[in-house]
């Protein structure tokens, strides 16, 4: 192989690394969020927080979004 493609292969390692601590990171921080919704009297929708953590897990920013628009924005009923 060439220097060249070493330094890709090397680049690609390390945005992979990168993207699966991203990963874990959003997905604890969902996982977390959610335990908060629950502690707070406030329903989750469909799932809960593991089945939420591992969504964003596999999905990433999707996912986080996802949450977001069901759990945080206003399209959330009040008091649900």
């Amino acid at each position: 192989m060439t220097d060249i493609t070493l330094i890709i292969l090397g680049f690609k390692g390390i945005f992979a690394i990168a993207i699966f601590i991203l990963h874990i990171i959003l997905a604890s921080g969902v996982k977390m969020d959610a335990d908060t919704q629950i502690a707070n009297n406030r329903r989750l929708f469909i799932f809960s927080p593991g089945i939420w953590g591992l969504i964003v897990f596999l999905t990433g920013l999707l996912g986080v979004a996802l949450y977001w628009a069901i759990h945080h924005s206003t399209l959330r009923k009040e008091g649900y």
